[in-house]
């Protein structure tokens, strides 16, 4: 129903307002200490603008799959359907049907992406970090694609310019039974780092007519990652990688504008922005804690005025993992 999908967003941003509003006073923060009252006020602030932030995405996902939900005038009229034969009557209500399912799928994930992402920005408030029992095996090939599929792109033009390479596709996906580059972690929390980074490259598309996004995998020691950082005159080290570890690592590589080496430093602090008028400066500081919670970590590699590469490190499962993981995709 268009009435109530023009509601979703009204929904979210109550329940957003009212777990700022719970938060604020389990904090119990009070008039009467100005100093503990500013510095509250200042991160509640910072909540509310990257929950709504955040939601963006979602939102415009949303959107998109409303508006694009419509009923052809001539399937809808009278003397046209008369004039149809019984095949052409079944093949009309199954096209229909079917795209109509496809974006329902595709509002329900939206949906259920934006209070997963409102539910995961409250918790790292808190300071709660990611439990490992609520991870799963994860295929990186399919949960890419389909992060891809559900970012809310501007355009046609706008999707064009993210490429993955074929090293993506014939490394991490064998078979849907038989995946090689599994991790273990939670899908929204990887589609949250994975929208950030596609956004964060984007938000320069406008004044770069041939800004491409190329995403591509590979696979490096421990050792060897944090030795190559360390002498990186281009790269932001501080790495909680294990030498003696295997890393299955995702690269997202854009042509945009690069980050100024003061800023590359401390790209991953606390409200920390490398220039973006609408950033809050908390979304890569949660892609760093949430990749250091699935046992990896993030950095970014960038030369100023030339191009910016983050690096996703996923520690390489044991060869029990890897049994265990292909029974959970057989049974899924």
């Amino acid at each position: 129903d268009q009435d109530i999908l023009r509601h979703i967003p009204i929904i979210i941003f109550t329940i957003c307002s009212a777990h700022v509003f719970t938060i604020s006073n389990n904090l119990g923060f009070s008039l009467a200490r100005e100093v503990k009252f500013s510095s509250i006020k200042k991160r509640l602030i910072s909540l509310a603008g990257s929950i709504a932030h955040e939601l963006r995405n979602p939102l415009s996902a949303i959107r998109s799959s409303a508006s694009i939900i419509d009923i052809n005038p001539k399937n809808a009229d009278v003397n046209e359907l008369n004039k149809m034969s019984k095949e052409q009557l079944v093949k009309l209500l199954s096209n229909d049907t079917k795209e109509i399912l496809e974006h329902k799928s595709h509002l329900n994930k939206s949906v259920n992406l934006a209070n997963a992402i409102i539910d995961m920005t409250l918790a790292d408030l808190s300071g709660k970090k990611i439990s490992e029992s609520d991870f799963t095996y994860i295929n990186s090939s399919k949960i890419i694609n389909e992060a891809i599929d559900l970012y809310a792109f501007k355009s046609v033009s706008e999707r064009e310019r993210v490429k993955i390479n074929s090293d993506v596709i014939n490394s991490i996906n064998d078979s849907k039974n038989n995946p090689i580059f599994i991790f273990k972690g939670i899908e929204t929390a990887f589609y949250y780092i994975f929208f950030n980074l596609i956004k964060n490259a984007l938000y320069y598309a406008k004044d770069r007519v041939d800004l491409t996004i190329t995403i591509s995998s590979s696979n490096v020691l421990g050792k060897d990652i944090l030795d190559q950082a360390k002498n990186n005159i281009y790269s932001s080290n501080h790495l909680k990688l294990k030498p003696e570890i295997n890393y299955n690592i995702i690269h997202i590589h854009d042509t945009g504008p690069g980050i100024a080496p003061e800023v590359l430093q401390k790209l991953f602090g606390d409200f920390v922005t490398s220039g973006k008028s609408e950033g809050t400066g908390l979304g890569l500081a949660f892609c760093k804690r949430t990749m250091i919670d699935f046992g990896g970590d993030i950095n970014c590699e960038s030369e100023f005025g030339s191009w910016t590469r983050f690096n996703l490190y996923f520690p390489q499962l044991s060869d029990d993992e890897l049994v265990k993981a292909k029974k959970y995709f057989k049974n899924l």
